[in-house]
């Protein structure tokens, strides 16, 4: 919970640096919106990467381990191994 709240501040703090940097620059020749690019790419890698990374976390589960084990002999007097997993 903790670093989902981190990653929420951190697109809400890049979202409104990027909202004052472009209301600081009225008037000074730029007329109207001109298209900003670079705000909405770092806010969407910041959210891609944050989804991506909480998606394998929560689906992510462990490879069981699993070992050989002899458990006697059969007729023959050949060795009879068993695989066990946990």
């Amino acid at each position: 919970m903790k670093q989902t709240l981190i990653a929420l501040a951190t697109l809400i703090a890049l979202t409104g640096a990027a909202d004052a940097q472009h209301r600081g620059h009225r008037g000074h020749g730029h007329h109207g919106y001109r298209g900003g690019w670079a705000a909405p790419l770092v806010g969407g890698m910041v959210l891609g990467g944050a989804l991506g990374y909480y998606g394998y976390q929560r689906y992510y589960q462990p490879q069981p381990v699993c070992w050989d084990e002899m458990v006697g002999y059969d007729r023959r007097g050949r060795e009879v191994w068993q695989r066990f997993c946990q």
